[in-house]
């Protein structure tokens, strides 16, 4: 969700009407450079020479900074350069055609420019918005990032691929191929564990192992409709990595005490939750308790995340505390 939202904030980024700051000696060293169009920008790394074509495919990352002013950059001495992560996104898949170009108009020229393997970083507030960019919408966006229409910001982006129609797709087929696999190899890992700890689990069309270990006769989980659960996830091998009970996190040393442990409670269906959850929930009932076992296609797969490696196979403990808001 938040990814989602990092993303759109991109495009906000580069669709307002955005007042670009050319200082000559920040802490790269040398001047932006700055087109008639008003846009400052530094290349920062060399590419190949290939810049992408209308139709074809990029694969980017970026990461947007906020940038502390002078009264403030002495009190944030510790962090680096003085800046603040707002949003930052890897491997990010768009295809340049008119659905995208014409209502980011800014952002194509600063991604036209990039080529294949370069690095680029521009600076901007977002302050004069566009006629055609819907100011609830930005109002909405700059609440969640904490921003200020005049805060500035350093947007740093890196082309990573660019590919044609045609290769883009036999890219989705060779993952499709390898999600396959690996699902293969996770289902074996996962019926491997129940058959060590004598546990007959359920299984669904789409991978998932399943038991409910406390039935209960309340109203069942449906789509679409906020739940909240308890959770303690764990690793095959027993390691718990994360928990929503306090009790259980002090036990694996994994308290926090800045972290309110309730119930955590979300959409189901919405893709909120990683996809072993959205497509378990709808299995139980309120007040059952039930353990998933999650192939890591329907977890976190081949990225995993700061705390999960790639291609992990997830256990968790559920409890379904309430059903509705």
């Amino acid at each position: 969700m938040k990814g989602r939202t990092s993303i759109l904030f991109l495009f906000l980024a580069a669709s307002l009407g955005l007042v670009w700051y050319n200082h000559q000696h920040h802490q790269y060293g040398y001047p932006f450079m700055q087109l008639s169009s008003g846009i400052s920008y530094k290349r920062m790394m060399p590419g190949n020479g290939r810049k992408i074509q209308h139709g074809e495919w990029v694969i980017f990352s970026f990461e947007i900074k906020k940038i502390a002013d002078k009264k403030k950059q002495a009190a944030q001495a510790q962090q680096a350069n003085g800046a603040t992560t707002i949003a930052n996104e890897s491997n990010i898949l768009w295809q340049f055609n008119d659905n995208l170009v014409k209502p980011y108009k800014q952002l194509i020229e600063v991604i036209g420019m990039v080529e294949e393997k370069q690095r680029m970083i521009f600076k901007c507030t977002p302050q004069h918005m566009l006629a055609d960019v819907d100011p609830l919408s930005v109002e909405a966006l700059l609440k969640i990032f904490q921003l200020k229409a005049d805060d500035k910001l350093m947007v740093d982006i890196t082309v990573n691929k660019i590919m044609t129609d045609a290769a883009r797709m036999e890219m989705v087929r060779k993952k499709a191929e390898d999600r396959a696999a690996q699902l293969e190899k996770d289902k074996k890992l996962i019926i491997d564990y129940l058959k060590e700890h004598n546990i007959p689990a359920e299984t669904t069309d789409a991978g998932l192992f399943y038991t409910i270990d406390q039935p209960s006769q309340d109203a069942p989980v449906v789509q679409n409709e906020t739940v909240a659960v308890h959770y303690i996830g764990k690793f095959l091998d027993g390691t718990v990595f994360d928990t929503s009970i306090a009790e259980v996190a002090k036990a694996h040393n994994l308290y926090n005490a800045t972290r309110d442990y309730k119930p955590f409670k979300f959409l189901v269906g919405n893709g909120e939750v990683i996809a072993g959850w959205d497509k378990g929930l709808p299995l139980l009932k309120k007040n059952e308790k039930a353990r998933f076992f999650i192939p890591s296609a329907l977890a976190y797969g081949e990225k995993g995340n700061s705390h999960i490696p790639p291609n992990t196979v997830l256990i968790f403990d559920i409890q379904v505390i309430n059903i509705g808001s």
